[in-house]
């Protein structure tokens, strides 16, 4: 199976059609809506375009265009939540500031801001801290603290039915980490596990991958290369797959997931990605991008695609079923550094260029 996905891969990869542009140096991932579009730019502004590229309104949602750091919008209600260092909600409409959460508690929530659930807004916090913000009035329903303030770092949470689940390092020694299981209504602390070490010469533990959930279980990758599924519902360690796909022995591996169907994918630090039946942890195929360098640290997925975003080159689309590359996009997106947003019209990537919609090509 890799033989051919090698193989494929050097016959003729097309390129997608650019439809339109924005000339702002744009970053992270848009939301999109039946109308518009919404997109962080590189000066601390969210921008408002239709969805035939013509902006319509541009917010600024931060004072120090020297200190951007968020890179998610989240579209709620009528508002559109942006994170930035702080979490900002901006009307849909107008794109008037409607509240910004800055913790006392704690900073940074708009670095890891999660999700939108039930009228909550979820994010983690580089202060150790995992935070509930209503979503109409911008205050604090909840927050839980995972570990010492100034050490631990709770990265992005996602949400699964009844429960919060987000991984941490504590990076006060050698970086060791784990994932929480949190109560969505209350933040109380359900479950906590500790990523293990295996290896001998060891770069630490912390989370380098994930949470997403596969069925029954939480899956998530620490930085050594190995990828495990947790219970859901107490944490126990239900599988692993310690594949390493790095050059050196005992090198950090960061190992981006996402799930494609029943196909769980993973990037690596080497540039190569592989795929896995996510019912036998089997490995499907590989495919060998280590001449394109490291890719970022997020991944996106369609039904039959698995968009890679390489910043030495671009966007870098590969067929879910047997690791064949589709398509990569041009030198206008070199240096992109998120997972593009995938509609069923057309695929959007920001850049330090701008942001670029393109054709889908397989529609």
């Amino acid at each position: 199976m890799r033989v051919l996905a090698l193989v494929l891969a050097l016959l003729g990869t097309a390129s997608p059609r650019l439809t339109w542009r924005i000339d702002t140096p744009a970053r992270g991932t848009p939301a999109i809506d039946e109308s518009a579009i919404f997109f962080l730019t590189s000066g601390n502004e969210l921008v408002r375009a239709s969805r035939d590229g013509v902006e319509t309104w541009r917010s600024r949602i931060a004072d120090r265009s020297d200190d951007v750091s968020g890179a998610t919008v989240l579209l709620g209600d009528d508002v559109v939540v942006a994170g930035d260092y702080d979490i900002v909600a901006a009307g849909r409409v107008d794109g008037k500031v409607r509240w910004r959460f800055h913790p006392s508690d704690g900073y940074g929530p708009g670095l890891y801001l999660g999700a939108i659930i039930d009228g909550l807004v979820f994010a983690g916090s580089p202060s150790g801290r995992v935070y509930a913000i209503d979503l109409r009035t911008g205050q604090p329903r909840w927050s839980a603290l995972l570990g010492a303030a100034d050490k631990t770092t709770a990265f992005r949470p996602m949400v699964d039915g009844e429960r919060v689940y987000a991984g941490y390092t504590d990076f006060e020694k050698q970086p060791v980490g784990g994932l929480v299981a949190l109560d969505r209504r209350t933040g109380r602390e359900v479950w906590r596990t500790s990523f293990p070490s295996r290896r001998k010469v060891s770069p630490g533990t912390g989370l380098a991958g994930g949470p997403l959930a596969g069925g029954t279980v939480i899956i998530a990758a620490d930085a050594e290369g190995i990828v495990f599924g947790f219970d859901k519902a107490s944490g126990a360690l239900a599988w692993s797959i310690d594949d390493p796909a790095t050059p050196v022995a005992g090198a950090a591996d960061f190992r981006a997931l996402v799930l494609a169907g029943d196909t769980l994918v993973a990037t690596s630090t080497s540039g190569t990605i592989s795929a896995y039946d996510l019912g036998s942890r089997t490995r499907l195929w590989q495919y060998d991008g280590r001449q394109l360098g490291s890719p970022a640290f997020q991944l996106a997925s369609d039904a039959g695609r698995v968009f890679v975003p390489y910043p030495g080159v671009g966007v870098v689309a590969l067929d879910t079923h047997d690791g064949r590359e589709v398509w990569r996009t041009g030198d206008e997106t070199k240096g992109s550094m998120w997972p593009p947003l995938i509609s069923a019209e057309r695929i959007y990537v920001t850049t330090a260029h701008g942001l670029l919609a393109y054709a889908r090509t397989d529609r």
